[in-house]
């Protein structure tokens, strides 16, 4: 009986140190495995090199425990919008709204997230965005924003290209929407009204002349010319015999 239980005691310390070691490489394989998912890229930060030059693509892919941590990218197009108050050539101002899509260039994520990080759109986007605005919108009157809608877009789509590839942003659409031809009219009114009050006013054609020095008014005129009443009457009756 002693020796089947001593037996039984060694089994079992068998099978608990199996399946000790069993969770830890389950756990060792958990931990160095991770999955990219569709619509993502992933960067490698490992604790003595850095961030690895290379973009890892879709699928579970295989990383040193402890010592390097995936950062996820999302690569997918996305909407972005921005607001801003910009002076056109005629020095008036108006509100435009600038609608982009955009997606980060996946063979610079190394690069975009060693010097930007995550959240690079919401860094670059809006302030190159207020450039470009600034500086297309400066170069048109008011009503050419609206006549020359198609011309200011594409303007507005090439130098936003152009600065979002410094920036390792890949700016696929962008859609300027100037304030409607009735807001900008408004506008106007209040201009000319501020010019034509600054202007002296000239003497309506309703306001009486000035009389001349020494002159009699016209209503002295007036009586003049009307004759009295007392030299109108009639003589008087002649008598008779």
């Amino acid at each position: 009986m002693a020796g089947s239980g001593q037996a039984a005691v060694s089994f079992l310390t068998k099978v608990a140190k199996v399946a000790a070691g069993v969770g830890v490489a389950a756990s060792a394989v958990s931990t160095s495995l991770y999955t990219v998912d569709g619509g993502e890229r992933a960067v490698i930060f490992d604790r003595f090199r850095g961030v690895l030059p290379d973009t890892v693509g879709e699928g579970t892919h295989f990383r040193v425990p402890f010592l390097q941590k995936p950062f996820h990218f999302d690569i997918r197009t996305r909407p972005h919008s921005f607001s801003s108050n910009s002076g056109t050539k005629d020095l008036q101002m108006v509100s435009l709204t600038l609608r982009v899509l955009s997606r980060p260039d996946t063979e610079r994520l190394p690069e975009i997230f060693t010097s930007l990080g995550l959240e690079y759109d919401d860094k670059v986007l809006p302030s190159i965005g207020n450039e470009v605005l600034k500086a297309v919108v400066a170069q048109f009157n008011a009503d050419q924003l609206l006549t020359e809608r198609p011309q200011v877009s594409a303007l507005v789509a090439d130098s936003l290209r152009r600065r979002a590839r410094a920036s390792s942003t890949s700016s696929l659409r962008t859609s300027p929407s100037p304030t409607s031809p009735t807001a900008l009219s408004s506008r106007r009114p209040s201009r000319r009204s501020r010019s034509r009050s600054r202007r002296p006013s000239a003497p309506s054609s309703s306001s009486p002349a000035p009389s001349r020095r020494g002159a009699p008014p016209s209503s002295a005129l007036r009586e003049r010319a009307r004759p009295r009443a007392s030299s109108l009457r009639p003589p008087p009756p002649l008598a008779t015999a």
